[in-house]
């Protein structure tokens, strides 16, 4: 089986984190530097129930890096922002898409 090799292949603590992917959680690039959790939250939540809203920050300067996360607590808020075409917020046309865990997408 497929999933029994790749499991061998990571280690096996047991807890939810090791969740290799979360069907409600999008990634949406292209934000404007001015754009907050708060806004991004406010604009997606006309698509579904939000648990968590993170938009990505420069450790040093604290500024936007330009992308976040938007986590619905039901997937089916996700497929509701992937029927429209484009989105814009703060003036900008974002990009939002499926998240995936860090680790399937190696450097």
């Amino acid at each position: 089986m497929i999933m029994d090799a790749s499991s061998a292949l990571e280690p096996s603590v047991g807890s939810p984190s090791e969740v290799p992917n979360d069907p409600g959680k999008m990634f949406i690039g292209g934000l404007s530097w001015q754009t907050t959790a708060e806004g991004l939250r406010e604009y997606f939540c006309k698509f579904g129930d939000i648990n968590e809203v993170m938009v990505m920050k420069d450790p040093t300067t604290r500024r936007s890096r330009g992308f976040g996360f938007v986590t619905f607590s039901d997937p089916s808020g996700v497929d509701k922002v992937l029927t429209l075409p484009t989105h814009e917020l703060d003036g900008k046309k974002i990009d939002p898409k499926l998240a995936f865990p860090r680790r399937a997408h190696p450097k």
